[in-house]
């Protein structure tokens, strides 16, 4: 039975298995529309993005945005989901060795975004270093025209620096939002909004997340 999306046993592509789309397939996609991303067009499309070690392996959906190469993935990271580096800052996304990054995570930096080694990142997290849009009615319609490429003005929009520690756990579906340091060996439950900063070795739950007690002696 062939899963692509099965968090951290599904399908995932290394460096080795690289090799230039056949004369078939590019008939394909010309022709037929085929749309299917193979190991080629994953590893190009974050080879572009920044430096990603040759241990790594990535999803089939995984997707990489960044025009300054400012994205880096150490040694054996696996990364499912979605890394971008946004137009209107000078963000860069760094992944220590061993993280893994799950399914339909959205990780959105502005600034800098710090993923530690061997930090768990599961399905459906969302984590911003920015507010992508500013608070203010009138600046937030602005900026969308902005996007929509009918104004030159972009606003400011907030931000600030995320740092997820080493060895941390960030629930499915949980939000880590700017400003925030998570410490070493904490737990984020699932589906928590993190606005604050977590200390080392604590499990936090809720929305905003509070601490629920220490983990570990």
């Amino acid at each position: 039975m062939k899963i692509d999306h099965a968090f951290a046993l599904g399908k995932v592509y290394s460096r080795k298995q690289v090799r230039s789309p056949s004369w078939i397939e590019k008939i394909a996609r010309k022709f037929f529309g085929v749309e299917r991303r193979t190991a080629f067009d994953v590893w190009s499309n974050f080879e572009a993005c920044g430096q990603i070690d040759r241990t790594c392996k990535l999803g089939p959906d995984a997707f990489c945005l960044s025009e300054k190469k400012r994205v880096t993935l150490a040694k054996n990271v696996i990364c499912r989901g979605v890394l971008r580096c946004e137009f209107f800052g000078e963000g860069e996304i760094l992944v220590g060795e061993d993280a893994y990054i799950g399914d339909d995570v959205i990780v959105s930096s502005s600034v800098r975004v710090s993923i530690g080694a061997r930090t768990l990142i599961a399905q459906g997290v969302e984590i911003f270093d920015n507010d992508t849009h500013p608070l203010d009615p009138k600046l937030r319609w602005q900026d969308y025209q902005f996007i929509l490429g009918k104004t030159k003005e972009k606003p400011d929009v907030p931000c600030a620096p995320v740092t997820i520690e080493e060895d941390c756990w960030i629930g499915s579906g949980a939000f880590v939002g700017k400003g925030v340091r998570i410490g070493a060996g904490s737990v984020v439950a699932a589906r928590s909004v993190v606005t604050h900063d977590v200390p080392p070795l604590t499990l936090v739950a809720g929305n905003p997340a509070r601490t629920i007690r220490s983990i570990g002696g």
